[in-house]
């Protein structure tokens, strides 16, 4: 198995970010494999995927190294060593009434071809529950009519089972800053074209 490594870049939007560390990545003889980046209303989030076999100095120094740009450019910087196959992401699923997202994820998951866990689904309608219970699935439910109970009753639930993913598959409620900083680069929003 290769040795992998991911970075992940975030804060305020500035020039040369990718050029900076892209730069120092190859000066350790590193290869990138895979790198995204995007900028969200002003916040820039780059995740590098990197392959560590010739490595031309510690893992140690690589951190030290990233982190020192990471300060200069004002910005988050983390490195993490990237897992095989057996490594599984505890992933949780926020729903509302559609079900295709959740039975492509169930379909993939099934098929072998989703690296992780369904451990939780929750929803603010209880339209799903059935199609989770199917599966195996734990589902809780909360009405969103009272916006901070929903909140409450999502950190709660997430809190109890606490996952490495939160998945919004066609979940049509608008997450919370609080929410979000609970779970920072860890929740993703997948495509209703799924």
């Amino acid at each position: 198995m290769r040795n992998r490594a991911v970075v992940s870049v975030v804060g305020r939007d500035q020039k040369g970010v990718v050029a900076r560390v892209s730069t120092y990545v190859a000066s350790c003889n590193i290869n990138i494999e895979d790198i995204e980046q995007r900028v969200m209303e002003g916040l820039f989030i780059m995740t590098m995927l990197v392959d560590l076999s010739d490595l031309t100095l510690t893992l140690d120094e690589l951190v030290l190294g990233l982190r020192k740009i990471g300060e200069e450019l004002n910005m988050e910087v983390k490195v993490r060593l990237a897992g095989g196959p057996s490594e599984r992401k505890r992933v949780a699923v926020l729903v509302t009434k559609e079900a295709h997202c959740l039975e492509q994820l169930i379909h993939d998951r099934d098929k072998g071809q989703l690296a992780g866990d369904l451990i939780l689904v929750l929803s603010n309608h209880s339209d799903l529950e059935p199609l989770a219970r199917e599966h195996g699935i734990p589902f809780a439910w909360s009405a969103a009519t009272d916006k901070q109970a929903h909140e409450e009753f999502l950190l709660a639930r997430l809190g109890e089972v606490k996952p490495d993913l939160v998945v919004l598959a066609r979940y049509m409620q608008i997450l919370t800053p609080r929410l979000i900083d609970r779970y920072p680069c860890r929740i993703i929003n997948i495509h209703p074209s799924l």
